[in-house]
């Protein structure tokens, strides 16, 4: 995957974590657990997609809020990854979650810490910091999870925002946020399973009641492309007049981590060097399954990316 031209990709995470990664040989109630020597990683959806652009060659603009010393941190990390990052500073101190491998098991625990609480002039310095990166053709990624004192409605002006400076965005959050997004009219909206369940309100057992609500979003224009995940089996695709499933090949599973954001990560990069849906949806999916295939916040590999790129198969449901 060659350097390539591209459009210019700017990702939002207003919740970052500073992730840490460690292992023992079994979880035990009561018993002190030593622990490995853990493994740091800046964390936080758009941060996370931000690692994948870059890994993947492509160059990005990654704004996020951090505070406190694991803001800090994070800032370091991002660095010494060689990532572009514009911090907007906080008062709150950002917040950490770490994961917990069982050797004997191979089972994982994952432990997440609220985010400290975002104040409306904080939140207007991100947006401002957005906006200033912002130019027609662009591609802007709002991810992850949102911290206290954002109101849902924040990501309807955002996403207006990018829309009204020519920018195509894409979004990953879930629940009142996606729905504010969602109402304001974006690009792409990504659910995995949980967050399309939650957000038609009922269980969605099968490929065709999952098709049917990523569906309707694109019938009635609240968002150009829907993609619907559902681990294994891949990437469920509406665009207009266009669906297809995008399947991942096997791979030996050691963390979930991060797979969705591996997948907007490289969905982003991809459409930013021109690459049409359906190559797009490839690599993404590809990128996701990579990132399976690597220990506890560690994300995708280039070269596994690449290998599984070509191993990844589309189909259009019957």
């Amino acid at each position: 995957m060659a350097r390539a031209e591209q459009r210019p990709v700017i990702t939002l995470t207003l919740n970052p974590a500073l992730d840490l990664t460690t292992g023992v040989p079994r979880v035990e109630p009561r018993l002190k657990l030593r622990c490995e020597d853990p493994r740091e990683d800046p964390g936080g959806g758009g941060l996370n997609a931000a690692r994948v652009i870059a890994e993947l060659g492509g160059r990005v603009e990654a704004v996020y809020a951090a505070g406190g010393l694991p803001g800090d941190r994070l800032e370091e990390l991002l660095g010494d990854g060689g990532l572009r990052g514009h911090r907007v500073r906080i008062a709150g101190s950002t917040r950490q979650s770490f994961a917990v491998h069982e050797r004997e098991t191979g089972r994982q625990f994952r432990f997440l810490l609220p985010g400290p609480e975002l104040t409306e002039p904080e939140l207007t310095a991100c947006v401002d910091a957005v906006e200033a990166l912002l130019a027609p053709g662009a591609l802007l990624l709002v991810s992850g999870s949102m911290p206290p004192g954002v109101p849902p409605e924040a990501l309807g002006r955002i996403a207006a925002l990018g829309r009204d400076r020519g920018a195509r965005v894409l979004v990953d959050v879930a629940g009142a946020p996606m729905r504010e997004a969602l109402r304001a009219g974006v690009f792409m909206a990504r659910f995995n399973r949980p967050e399309l369940e939650e957000f038609a309100g009922r269980a969605l057992p099968d490929a065709d009641e999952r098709d049917a609500v990523i569906g309707a979003l694109v019938d009635d224009g609240r968002a150009e492309v829907a993609i619907a995940t559902v681990g294994g089996d891949g990437a469920l695709v509406a665009a207009r007049g266009h669906r297809f499933r995008m399947r991942p090949p096997v791979v030996v599973q050691r963390s979930p981590v991060g797979a969705g954001d591996s997948l907007m990560g490289a969905i982003t990069l991809a459409l930013a060097r021109g690459w049409d849906l359906e190559r797009a949806c490839r690599l993404g999916v590809a990128a996701a399954a990579a990132a399976h295939m690597t220990p506890g916040t560690a994300l995708c590999r280039r070269e596994d990316v690449e290998r599984l790129y070509e191993e990844t198969t589309e189909s259009v449901p019957g």
